[in-house]
């Protein structure tokens, strides 16, 4: 549970992610990142963060809530 906490914690805190305004997430091979936007806060966007693409380029999974996104499998990177 602390490492669901931590997790969580990191998601709902943008302005101590180590790459603003994006943080890098995994699930399994897969690689994303969630991007510090009001409008997408839930939204995992699919690729790697320094591929030079603009997010709303890039193919998404969209949540409704931040456990959401780490109940499917997504992680910190």
């Amino acid at each position: 549970m602390a490492d669901m906490t931590k997790e969580l914690n990191m998601m709902r805190t943008p302005d101590k992610w180590p790459a603003w305004p994006m943080l890098p997430m995994t699930r399994g091979a897969s690689i994303g990142f969630l991007f510090d936007n009001d409008k997408v806060k839930t939204t995992v966007f699919l690729g790697n963060i320094f591929c030079g693409k603009a997010p709303s380029t890039l193919p998404k999974m969209e949540y409704t809530t931040y456990e959401a996104i780490y109940n499917d499998g997504w992680r910190v990177d």
